[in-house]
C-alpha cells in the first residue's frame, strides 16, 4: 500500500485510521458535504449538543466494521480480502445519500426516493467518489451498491452494515449519546464486539455474550422514547414538514416566486425530476437560508411557522385517547378553526410509526431487518434473541404505540383536554 495512512481524532473510539487507498474519498466534495448535514436533524432544539454530523457518524461506522473484521480474522472467522475492503467502504460511505435534516424532509425533498437511492446512485454515477472507487478498485462502485442492495453474493457483510444489530446503530447510538449528554444509548461496545460471530451467512451472537447484547437493545429502546422520539423533537420535525407543505401549496397556487425561493432549492418545487447534481448540491444550511426568507413572506401561515421554528417556539403536544372516533378528531378542528388557524397546518399530528430510528421487534417477514440471532447457552443452538431472553421477549413481542398532535397555543391545548 502506498502512501501513508491518517488518524482522526474521535470522541467515541479514540482514533480511527483511514488507510492511504481509502483516504481520497474523504476529500470528495459528496463526502465533505456529510460535514454540513447533522446527524440528528432538529434534535439540538432539544438536547444543545447535538450538533454532531453525518461525517464523523461515517468514520465511526466504518472503525466498527474494521474492528469486527479484524476480530473474525483473528478467530478463523474472516471475510474475504474483497468482501472486507468492500464492507469498510460501504460502511464509509452508506450515508452519503441523506439529505438535510435527516429524515425529516426526506419524502419531501428527494421526490419520494429514499436515501438509500441516492447512495447507490452517487457510488455508481460519474461522481468524484465513483472515480476514487474505481481506482481502488474497477469493481468496487458496483460492490458497493450489491451490498447497500441486499445483493446476496455480500449477505454477511451487509448483515453487519444494515441489520437490527449493525454497525451504523452500534455507531450512533453510542454517538447520539455522547452528544445529546444522555446516557441512555450507552452499552458494552467491547463485549459486544468480542461475541458477534459468523456461521457460514448467518451472524449472531456467541456464547456469553447474553447480557451485552440485552445492554444494547435496551439502548436502543431507551434511546428511542427519550431521544428519537422526544416530544418537543417530533414537534419541531413536524412543524419543518408543514412550512415544507404551505411552500409548495404557494408555489402550486403561483403565489411563490423564484425570488421567494433560494436558488439550491428551485429545483425541488415544480413536477421535473431531481438530478443527482441538484440533489447534491442542497445541504441544511440551504434550509437554514430558506426559513430565514420565508419567515418575512407576506403570506400569514408560512411566514408564522417559519417564525415559529427560527424562534423556538414550540407546538404543545398532546396524547390522543387511543379510543378517539372521526367526530373526536372533527371536533379538535373546530376547536383550532375556533381560535382562528388552519387546520392544515396548526395541527400537528405524530405517530411511532413516523420515526425513522426504531427500537428492536421480532420482525420474522421483514428481510430487510432480520431478527438479532444468539447461541443458546443451553444447547449450543442459534435462536432468535427474544426466545432466549425474558427481558427482551417483553418489548421485541408488541409495538408500543403513541399518537400526538400538537396544537400552536396553551389555549387550544387546554381546551382540546376538555374533550372527552
Amino acid at each position: 500500500m502506498s502512501g501513508e495512512s491518517k488518524l482522526f481524532r474521535d470522541p467515541i473510539h479514540g482514533f480511527i485510521e483511514v488507510e492511504s487507498d481509502i483516504l481520497p474519498l474523504l476529500n470528495t466534495k459528496e463526502f465533505q458535504r456529510l460535514r454540513r448535514l447533522t446527524q440528528l436533524g432538529v434534535t439540538s432544539l432539544v438536547y444543545p449538543g447535538a450538533e454532531h454530523s453525518r461525517f464523523g457518524h461515517s468514520l465511526g461506522t466504518m472503525h466498527l466494521f474494521r474492528r469486527i473484521a479484524k476480530r473474525w480474522r483473528e478467530k478463523g472467522m474472516d471475510l474475504t480480502e474483497e468482501e472486507e475492503k468492500a464492507g469498510i467502504v460501504t460502511a464509509l460511505l452508506h450515508d452519503i445519500g441523506h439529505g438535510p435534516f435527516s429524515h425529516v424532509v426526506e419524502k419531501f425533498l428527494t421526490a419520494k426516493k429514499k436515501h438509500e437511492k441516492w447512495t447507490v446512485e452517487i457510488v455508481s454515477d460519474s461522481t468524484e467518489i465513483n472515480k476514487c472507487l474505481r481506482t481502488i478498485s474497477q469493481n468496487l462502485p458496483e460492490q458497493v451498491a450489491k451490498i447497500m442492495k441486499h445483493d446476496p453474493e455480500f449477505k454477511v457483510v451487509s448483515s453487519l452494515l444494515s441489520s437490527q444489530l449493525d454497525v451504523d446503530r452500534m455507531d450512533y447510538l453510542l454517538r447520539d449519546a455522547y452528544y445529546t449528554g444522555t446516557s441512555y444509548g450507552k452499552y458494552d461496545l467491547d463485549r459486544l464486539i468480542e461475541k458477534i460471530a459468523r456461521n457460514k451467512d448467518r451472524v449472531f451472537i456467541a456464547r456469553g455474550g447474553l447480557h451485552a447484547a440485552e445492554q444494547f437493545i435496551f439502548s436502543r429502546y431507551y434511546a428511542y422514547w427519550q431521544v428519537y422520539f422526544h416530544q418537543t423533537t417530533r414537534g419541531f420535525e413536524k412543524l419543518l414538514q408543514k412550512i415544507w407543505q404551505r411552500a409548495y401549496e404557494l408555489f402550486t397556487e403561483g403565489h411563490l416566486s423564484d425570488i421567494d425561493i433560494v436558488s439550491s432549492l428551485r429545483p425541488f418545487f415544480g413536477e421535473s425530476e431531481i438530478s443527482l447534481e441538484q440533489y447534491l448540491q442542497v445541504d441544511n444550511s440551504d434550509f437554514y437560508q430558506q426559513i430565514k426568507h420565508w419567515a418575512n413572506h407576506s403570506d400569514p401561515i408560512l411566514s408564522d411557522l417559519a417564525q415559529r421554528f427560527l424562534k423556538r417556539q414550540p407546538f404543545k403536544a398532546f396524547i390522543f385517547p387511543k379510543d378517539f372516533s372521526l367526530d373526536y378528531l372533527n371536533r379538535v378542528q373546530q376547536v383550532i378553526e375556533n381560535h382562528g388557524y388552519d387546520p392544515r397546518y396548526y395541527i400537528l399530528e405524530d405517530t411511532t410509526s413516523d420515526v425513522a430510528y426504531d427500537y428492536y421487534t421480532r420482525e420474522e417477514d421483514d428481510e430487510q431487518k432480520p431478527e438479532i440471532l444468539i447461541e443458546d447457552e443451553q444447547d449450543g443452538r442459534i435462536k432468535e434473541i427474544s426466545k432466549v431472553s425474558d427481558p427482551i421477549k417483553a418489548i421485541a413481542s408488541h409495538r408500543r404505540a403513541v399518537m400526538r398532535i400538537y396544537v400552536p397555543d396553551k389555549i387550544c391545548h387546554d381546551e382540546l383536554k376538555k374533550l372527552n
